[in-house]
């Protein structure tokens, strides 16, 4: 992980991910508020992965790359 600064955190930086998809991390920042404004904003975002849509557990794979649940 990689800070971008002190507000953002961009998961897995250092390792090689598709171009077109990131994790960003806001520290205490909730979510909701977020998605709200980059839908007003025009870009596409989401909370979690479709994968896990509807799941109130951690994200398992996050777990196994070391981002501990805040």
């Amino acid at each position: 992980m990689r800070a971008l600064s002190n507000k953002v955190v961009v998961v897995g930086a250092d390792r090689p991910r598709l171009p077109n998809t990131s994790c960003l991390a806001l520290p205490g920042r909730k979510a909701e508020t977020q998605l709200m404004a980059l839908d007003l904003a025009g870009i596409a975002v989401s909370a979690g992965s479709a994968c896990s849509s509807g799941k109130v557990a951690a994200s398992h794979v996050l777990a196994a790359m070391g981002l501990a649940r805040a």
